[in-house]
């Protein structure tokens, strides 16, 4: 059987984690959107990230790894009647 590597992510509160007695591995400390013409989609995460970044209260030196897909984050909502 063939994989699509899919996966879930389930989100909430540090509080709430507690209260169900679920082990927290991860937390999000920031994050950020970008948006650009339909076409330039493979460069939107070099506008997102930066933001993100700052968002975190980071700086970029302090960023190890990057893990960036943007095949799945363009969409195009037009439509031909």
């Amino acid at each position: 059987m063939d994989s699509d590597g899919a996966t879930t992510l389930v989100l909430v509160s540090g509080e709430k984690a507690l209260d169900l007695g679920l082990k927290v591995i991860a937390k999000i400390s920031g994050y950020a959107d970008a948006a650009q013409a339909l076409e330039l989609f493979p460069t939107t995460p070099t506008i997102a990230i930066p933001k993100a970044i700052s968002n975190a209260g980071l700086k970029a030196s302090e960023i190890d790894f990057y893990e960036i897909i943007e095949a799945f984050s363009v969409r195009d909502y037009s439509v031909t009647l």
